[in-house]
Formats: C-alpha cells, structure tokens, sequence
C-alpha cells in the first residue's frame, strides 16, 4: 500500500471516510506508527551501506547526513588490499585502554569508536584510500510525505501501520473500550509475527520492545 491507500484503509476503519479534516491527523498517526515499528528492531529491511575514504593521519569521518542509527559492521581495506573487519568500542573503552602517545598511533586500524556523530578509527589510518571503509548500518526510515510514498516495511506487513494508526486515533479520543483494547493488541502481536518472520534474516540483530498490558 502507498501512503495514500493508507490513509483511506485507516479512515475506513475509523469509519470516518468523510471526515477530511481528520486527513492530517491520520498522515501523522501512520508516520508515528512507522517510526514506532521500525524502532521496535534491527529490522533487515532498514539495513544500507556507504563508503568512506580514509586519509593518511586523518582519525575521524564525519556521519553527519547519513541517517544512521545504528553501526553494525564496519570493514576497513588496506593498502595491499586485504580487508579488515574492524572491532567497535565506545569513547570511555578508548581513554581507559589507550594513554597518552599510544592515543596518535598509526597503522592498519582494529578499532572503532562513535561521537560527535563522527567515526573514530585506532590505530589512525596510515594509508590515503578511495572508497576503502564500508559502514554497515541500520537507517532511520524518512516520513511519508506524498501519497505515492511507500514504506520500507515489506508489502505483507503494511496493516501494521494501519492498525497502529487506528491504536492512536482511539488513545487520541481518549477510548478505553475493548474495541480500542483489541486493536492495540492486534497491532503488538502482528509487530511480533514481523519479528518471528524476519529474524532469521541474515543481518538481524533483536533490539525489540513489545508492549503486552493485561
């Protein structure tokens, strides 16, 4: 479904499809359910690469504008060639192993570390590459916008934002009904089956939140 077929599959259960002016708020609730799903888990469908090229004595890339939300792997290619699977760690890990003039030193990195939305690599790279550090990562999907959008959530899982929606558009009448009460439930156990079916994707790592209330 685009974003437009969305709108009215929602509209249609809310039994409001006259009700223009609740368009606006429906666009909203679609989107904030998308934002919720994909925030749910390391989903294979938000999986993208880029390419960075390293500077001989130069530590740092910066990430900004690449809508990353999550580094998973992170493969460095030496002078000669030969790839390196590069092992992360954070700022603190760093400080605490490596002192003073051990901090500036170069060679084929090992290590990777993020802040300041810049990559960090250790030793400092001694070599002038093209292209030569692929960055695996999880993105951060962008908003429907257009009614010809489409969500990167694969076709077969496209109710889960209208049943999201509709689980917003209740809280929002401030329902409490067991109608209300099925729907959100509805919604968490087909974010579940989302995760039963995709999980053994290669790349998938669980980070998931499933809210079941009694």
């Amino acid at each position: 479904m685009n974003f437009l077929e969305m709108q009215q599959d929602v509209l249609a259960r809310l039994d409001e499809k006259e009700n223009t002016e609740l368009q606006a708020s429906v666009k909203t609730w679609l989107n904030q359910a998308y934002q919720d799903v994909c925030n749910r888990y390391n989903w294979p469908f938000l999986e993208a690469q880029f390419t960075l090229s390293t500077v001989d004595g130069t530590e740092s890339y910066g990430l900004t504008g690449t809508n990353v939300k999550k580094i998973y792997d992170v493969i460095y290619t030496d002078s000669g060639g030969d790839k390196h699977r590069l092992q992360p760690m954070t700022l603190d890990v760093f400080k605490k192993l490596y002192t003073g003039e051990t901090q500036t030193s170069s060679g084929t990195p090992d290590y990777y570390y993020i802040w300041n939305d810049n990559i960090y690599l250790y030793p400092i790279p001694d070599y002038s590459g093209t292209d030569n550090l692929l960055i695996n990562y999880y993105t951060y999907p962008n908003y429907m916008t257009n009614d010809t959008d489409e969500p990167l959530i694969p076709l077969p899982y496209h109710e889960v934002l209208v049943l999201g929606a509709c689980v917003r558009a209740r809280q929002y009448n401030d329902e409490s009904t067991p109608e209300a009460e099925l729907i959100r439930r509805e919604y968490e156990e087909k974010i579940l089956h989302m995760i039963n079916d995709l999980s053994n994707q290669e790349g998938t790592e669980a980070n998931y939140n499933i809210d079941f209330q009694s």
